[in-house]
């Protein structure tokens, strides 16, 4: 079968016929092919003679799983008990235990089972504080928008922060860090910076990308301060998304519906643009250079993302905790070679893709992410000790 230029072949792909992902593959010239990711479909299965092989097999062996005694639940239950540190209450922690465990481990994931929850947030900021004042951790990096943690991070480190900011985390979902339990932490850390000399104070940062426009607010900002003529240029590029400001996910649908053309390439050359002058904006002032290219770059993570979710597609999720691991790396090689990065985030980002159901819908994650990057291998993720760089805290 051939594709004409200008056609378009829409196929499930995937290994797995219960979880595979519907694709739109558009020829665009002689030798070149576009691919996008639409949605997560599941078909039928199959059966009979041309039905798909092991398919019979595989649903039996559902059928035997679900009529287990329960000797294997106790087992699982048994194992958990095990490996976890127990807190009789969140007054009177002995952390040493879990300290011990992470041991000098560069990268320290704490995970919450709920989003909200009072007694998870006070053990959360109780366990950082112990790795900052102990063992040396230098950044925290939350699920939270770039340009909002942003702000906080102006207030924890004491930097001068101009009287016409936003407040910060104002929108949904707001209850996530407007709360008792972060305000008592982040002025807490406050306090201890005001302690420590400036390069040795803890930074706090966001690793999401739901701010597309206040990250565009931010990067013309700082051109307009840096180079004006690329603030001109910014401004038309940007004006692309300007129509959608009140809800970026009706701009999605109307991209990919064709009612309004994309805003890739006008965002993609932004991003290119600034990373080109990383020499010279770099000299003038390497932290707001920082925060103008992370900026930049969440407008055009941000953008896809809210063309791919419409679909509600994996690959929406797959963008956006992939976006949060690079730019937790950015912030561990701006930090330097000795940076200890704390990350906030729910289980679902911090708990190991891999072992969970996630992996057979083709999602991925921030710990996953964190593993097979920087760990050599997986006793050594768990392990405390020299040889550990990541450890995962559930709490």
């Amino acid at each position: 079968m051939s594709v004409e230029i200008g056609g378009r072949l829409v196929i499930p792909v995937g290994g797995d016929p219960r979880a595979q992902e519907l694709i739109r593959v558009t020829r665009v010239s002689k030798d070149d092919y576009k691919t996008e990711d639409i949605a997560d479909v599941r078909f039928v299965p199959l059966l009979g003679e041309e039905g798909w092989a092991g398919e019979h097999d595989e649903r039996a062996a559902r059928a035997s799983r679900s009529t287990r005694t329960h000797g294997a639940d106790f087992k699982f239950v048994d194992a958990i008990g095990a490996s976890v540190e127990p807190f009789g209450s969140i007054d009177f922690v002995d952390l040493k235990p879990l300290l011990a465990r992470i041991g000098d481990a560069r990268i320290v994931l704490i995970g919450e089972a709920t989003h909200g929850t009072s007694e998870f947030y006070e053990i959360r900021a109780q366990i950082s504080r112990a790795l900052i004042t102990e063992n040396d951790f230098n950044f925290v990096a939350i699920e939270g928008d770039w340009p909002d943690a942003a702000r906080i991070d102006h207030y924890v480190r004491h930097s001068e922060a101009p009287a016409s900011e936003w407040t910060a985390f104002a929108r949904f979902p707001q209850w996530m860090w407007q709360n008792d339990e972060v305000r008592t932490f982040v002025d807490l850390l406050r306090e201890y910076n005001d302690n420590q000399d400036r390069e040795r104070r803890v930074a706090f940062h966001g690793l999401d990308l739901y701010s597309l426009y206040n990250s565009i607010r931010q990067v013309l900002d700082y051109l307009d301060d840096v180079d004006p003529a690329a603030a001109t240029v910014a401004r038309e590029r940007y004006g692309c998304l300007t129509p959608w400001q009140a809800d970026p996910a009706t701009y999605g649908r109307a991209a990919l519906t064709g009612r309004y053309r994309t805003c890739e390439t006008d965002v993609t050359v932004m991003l290119a643009g600034i990373l080109a002058q990383r020499r010279e904006y770099e000299l003038r002032d390497g932290e707001r250079y920082l925060d103008a290219v992370q900026n930049a770059q969440l407008v055009a993570n941000a953008e896809r993302y809210y063309r791919t979710m419409y679909y509600g597609s994996r690959a929406s999720w797959n963008l956006r905790d992939t976006h949060m691991f690079e730019t937790l790396k950015s912030l561990l090689n701006f930090h330097g070679p000795d940076s200890k990065a704390i990350v906030w985030a729910h289980n679902s980002h911090v708990g190991d893709a891999t072992a969970t159901e996630m992996s057979i819908r083709g999602e991925l994650n921030l710990c996953e992410l964190c593993r097979r990057e920087f760990c050599r291998r997986r006793r050594q993720y768990w392990a405390s000790g020299a040889a550990a760089y990541c450890s995962c805290v559930a709490v």
